[in-house]
């Protein structure tokens, strides 16, 4: 019988990229550490934020990214 070596799984962490659309019209690219669904909000920056939809890039090899807008407050 073979014995095989016990390789520990890891598993591997996800990227998505986003771009968060401020109130002034600016959009900051970034990227967050998980999947993003549309309308799931989560926090960064010291805002609470939305994601709306997944959009094509035009840039840098058709990379597709998340738009993510402001929440609204309560």
């Amino acid at each position: 019988m073979k014995r095989y070596r016990k390789v520990p799984r890891v598993a591997q962490p996800v990227e998505t990229l986003i771009a968060l659309r401020y109130p002034n019209g600016r959009i900051h690219d970034t990227a967050v550490n998980r999947q993003l669904m549309p309308d799931e909000q989560f926090e960064m920056y010291g805002r609470t934020w939305m994601a709306i939809r997944t959009k094509e890039r035009r840039q840098r090899k058709n990379e597709s990214r998340t738009l993510c807008v402001p929440a609204a407050s309560p």
